[in-house]
């Protein structure tokens, strides 16, 4: 079995069953446990640490908003992607 989690708590219902081995992706916030820290990151999110205002991050969204939509996975866990 092949599992991406994309929200903390999933990856961590995960590793209580014993199913660490089985994660192939795990979304940019998903730290905990320990073990799951050197599973591969599908997500990303472009103002998480980068010392932004409120004022810069309510700009950010909105040119975002803005800006065509696509949609796209990380390689790092296998030869996909969708855009």
């Amino acid at each position: 079995m092949r599992v991406i989690s994309m929200i903390p708590a999933a990856t961590e219902m995960v590793a209580v069953l014993g199913k660490v081995d089985c994660l192939v992706g795990v979304s940019h916030e998903c730290d905990y446990p320990a073990e799951v820290r050197h599973v591969p990151k599908v997500t990303r999110c472009d103002v998480q640490h980068a010392d932004l205002t409120s004022s810069d991050i309510d700009s950010w969204v909105s040119q975002t908003l803005k800006a065509p939509c696509t949609n796209s996975m990380s390689r790092s866990c296998g030869n996909w992607s969708r855009t």
